[in-house]
């Protein structure tokens, strides 16, 4: 099960490669997250709880040797409670390391966009380059960022085919 998670991954990461380059123009950071008021920490804890205790009780049931349908439920019951969790952090906008693009792009009001590049397999390109001439040394390292992300892609490419 996990390798066939990790193929349908590396499929949905092979669709579409998003490069940003930003740059601010204050010297304040780019918030990538917001803080969560303490109703929604509760929440968040409440619903992370819930999940640890159907694993301790998945577990308890296959280690006494339970009723396969006992086990069945219990397994039922976990992904029940992890999709709940999975739910509820996207509705709180919870950092999620392969979302960040969307957490830079919802600031891209307190930001520069120095440059963006799009690639989709299935579609078109796309490249914004800013023009500004004291821009100059980060579109060049843009131009990088974007050559080691296609060799990246190109290696999880061949990975992923390697398995088939």
């Amino acid at each position: 099960m996990a390798v066939l998670d990790f193929l349908k991954d590396a499929a949905e990461d092979l669709l579409a490669l998003e490069v940003a380059t930003l740059t601010n123009p204050t010297d304040d950071p780019i918030p990538l997250k917001r803080e969560l008021t303490d109703d929604e920490k509760t929440k968040l804890s409440n619903a992370e709880g819930v999940v640890t205790t159907n694993q301790a009780t998945l577990v308890q049931k296959i280690s006494s040797n339970a009723d396969r349908s006992e086990i069945r439920d219990a397994r039922k019951a976990l992904r029940q409670a992890k999709k709940a969790l999975s739910e509820l952090k996207d509705a709180l906008g919870v950092y999620n390391p392969k979302d960040i693009f969307s957490s830079i792009q919802s600031n891209l009001t307190s930001a520069e966009l120095v440059a963006y590049s799009r690639f989709e397999i299935e579609g078109d390109s796309v490249n914004f380059v800013n023009n500004k001439e004291s821009l100059k040394d980060i579109v060049a390292s843009h131009k990088d960022m974007v050559a080691a992300s296609q060799e990246a892609r190109k290696a999880l490419f061949d990975t992923v085919a390697k398995l088939f």
